[in-house]
Protein backbone atom coordinates (compact mmCIF):
# COMPACT_ATOMS: atom_id res chain seq x y z
CA UNK A 1 0.00 0.00 0.00
CA UNK A 2 0.91 3.64 -0.26
CA UNK A 3 3.46 4.97 2.70
CA UNK A 4 1.47 7.32 5.22
CA UNK A 5 3.65 10.01 6.86
CA UNK A 6 4.47 10.38 10.79
CA UNK A 7 4.64 13.25 13.09
CA UNK A 8 8.18 13.27 11.81
CA UNK A 9 7.54 13.44 7.98
CA UNK A 10 5.05 16.75 8.76
CA UNK A 11 6.86 18.02 11.32
CA UNK A 12 9.96 17.84 8.50
CA UNK A 13 7.60 19.41 6.01
CA UNK A 14 6.19 22.65 7.90
CA UNK A 15 9.97 23.30 8.39
CA UNK A 16 10.77 22.96 4.75
CA UNK A 17 8.03 24.85 3.85
CA UNK A 18 8.49 27.66 6.06
CA UNK A 19 11.88 28.08 6.64
CA UNK A 20 13.84 27.23 2.80
CA UNK A 21 13.68 30.59 0.61
CA UNK A 22 12.60 28.55 -2.69
CA UNK A 23 9.89 27.51 -1.00
CA UNK A 24 8.74 30.59 -0.17
CA UNK A 25 9.20 32.41 -3.25
CA UNK A 26 6.93 29.19 -4.75
CA UNK A 27 4.32 29.80 -2.11
CA UNK A 28 4.56 33.83 -3.31
CA UNK A 29 3.63 32.83 -6.95
CA UNK A 30 0.10 31.98 -5.69
CA UNK A 31 -0.94 35.92 -4.22
CA UNK A 32 -1.98 38.20 -6.58
CA UNK A 33 -3.60 41.47 -5.80
CA UNK A 34 -7.01 39.43 -6.49
CA UNK A 35 -6.47 36.56 -4.80
CA UNK A 36 -4.87 35.78 -1.38
CA UNK A 37 -5.03 31.78 -0.32
CA UNK A 38 -5.56 30.33 2.59
CA UNK A 39 -1.97 28.86 4.32
CA UNK A 40 -3.79 25.80 4.17
CA UNK A 41 -4.01 26.08 0.49
CA UNK A 42 -0.74 27.59 0.00
CA UNK A 43 0.55 24.37 1.17
CA UNK A 44 -1.32 22.08 -0.85
CA UNK A 45 -0.13 24.57 -4.08
CA UNK A 46 3.42 23.94 -2.98
CA UNK A 47 3.03 20.08 -2.75
CA UNK A 48 1.19 20.18 -5.65
CA UNK A 49 4.08 21.96 -7.56
CA UNK A 50 6.66 19.58 -6.05
CA UNK A 51 4.64 16.84 -7.96
CA UNK A 52 2.97 15.26 -4.88
CA UNK A 53 -0.32 12.92 -5.51
CA UNK A 54 -3.51 13.95 -3.41
CA UNK A 55 -3.32 11.31 -1.59
CA UNK A 56 0.46 12.66 -0.77
CA UNK A 57 -0.65 15.63 -0.04
CA UNK A 58 -4.09 14.62 2.09
CA UNK A 59 -1.48 12.18 4.43
CA UNK A 60 1.41 14.81 4.81
CA UNK A 61 -0.76 17.63 6.03
CA UNK A 62 -3.75 15.29 7.45
CA UNK A 63 -6.20 16.50 5.70
CA UNK A 64 -9.12 14.49 4.19
CA UNK A 65 -8.71 13.27 0.57
CA UNK A 66 -12.29 15.20 -0.66
CA UNK A 67 -10.67 18.32 1.69
CA UNK A 68 -7.69 17.87 -0.91
CA UNK A 69 -9.54 17.80 -3.88
CA UNK A 70 -11.58 20.95 -3.20
CA UNK A 71 -8.60 22.78 -2.86
CA UNK A 72 -6.81 21.36 -5.95
CA UNK A 73 -10.29 22.01 -8.01
CA UNK A 74 -9.85 25.67 -6.26
CA UNK A 75 -6.56 26.40 -7.56
CA UNK A 76 -6.79 24.88 -11.07
CA UNK A 77 -9.66 27.53 -11.51
CA UNK A 78 -7.35 30.40 -9.98
CA UNK A 79 -4.53 29.59 -12.00
CA UNK A 80 -6.55 28.35 -15.17
CA UNK A 81 -5.61 24.91 -15.48
CA UNK A 82 -6.93 21.46 -16.11
CA UNK A 83 -4.31 20.13 -14.43
CA UNK A 84 -1.64 18.97 -12.09
CA UNK A 85 1.21 18.89 -14.80
CA UNK A 86 0.15 22.18 -16.29
CA UNK A 87 0.50 23.94 -12.84
CA UNK A 88 3.47 22.33 -12.32
CA UNK A 89 4.95 23.76 -15.41
CA UNK A 90 3.57 26.97 -15.01
CA UNK A 91 4.71 27.53 -11.47
CA UNK A 92 7.04 24.88 -10.33
CA UNK A 93 9.33 23.09 -12.78
CA UNK A 94 11.45 26.46 -14.00
CA UNK A 95 11.09 27.90 -10.29
CA UNK A 96 12.14 24.70 -8.77
CA UNK A 97 14.87 24.01 -11.06
CA UNK A 98 16.29 27.73 -11.56
CA UNK A 99 16.08 28.49 -7.32
CA UNK A 100 16.97 25.56 -5.68
CA UNK A 101 20.53 25.95 -3.87
CA UNK A 102 22.98 23.11 -5.42
CA UNK A 103 23.79 20.13 -3.69
CA UNK A 104 27.42 19.76 -3.05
Amino acid sequence: GAATFGARERDLFELVTTRIPWLLELEAAVRTDAVRLSPQMQKVFVLICLGSSRKGIADILQLRLGTVDGYVRDLYKIHGVRSQRDMVRLHGGSRITTTTPATP
